[in-house]
């Protein structure tokens, strides 16, 4: 129950609490093994994506794109892309940078593009505490 001088956004942040669980992307492409996020030495706001990939199939192809998706903590409602994304899945890692704003942490999803948009894979989910910090894998 809301009381009728909430607004509407508060009845959102009160419901949008998952977001271990929030799908940013669900689709047909495989998402490589061993994800792992690190902060880039030297930086407050830049990360480094790596993973483990063998396989080169019809669902994983080598052209596939790194994607992020963010949450920020102070802006719930607003998924976005990350800026700045680099890597593709036969380098094996990329990075991305998050946005200035985020300043209380985010919430990050990894998940991969084919170059022309057509296909995605689901998303692996992560949290970056406060920036800058390390940031903790949760399955």
């Amino acid at each position: 129950d809301v009381a009728p001088s909430r607004g509407l956004g508060d009845v959102y942040k009160r419901q949008l609490v998952d977001f271990v669980n929030f799908t940013f992307t669900k689709g047909s492409l495989l998402l490589p093994r061993g994800l792992k996020i690190e902060q880039v030495e030297g930086t407050e706001r830049r990360f480094r994506v790596s993973w483990q990939e063998e396989r080169e199939w019809a669902t994983a192809t080598g052209s596939d794109l790194l994607q992020i998706g963010v949450l920020y903590d102070s802006l719930p409602l607003g998924p976005r892309l990350a800026v700045s994304v680099s890597g593709r899945r036969q380098d094996l890692c990329g990075e991305f940078t998050l946005s200035e704003r985020a300043t209380d942490g985010a919430h990050v999803y990894c998940f991969f593009a084919r170059e022309d948009g057509s296909a995605y894979s689901d998303c692996q989910y992560f949290r970056i505490s406060a920036i800058p910090s390390h940031p903790q894998h949760t399955t």
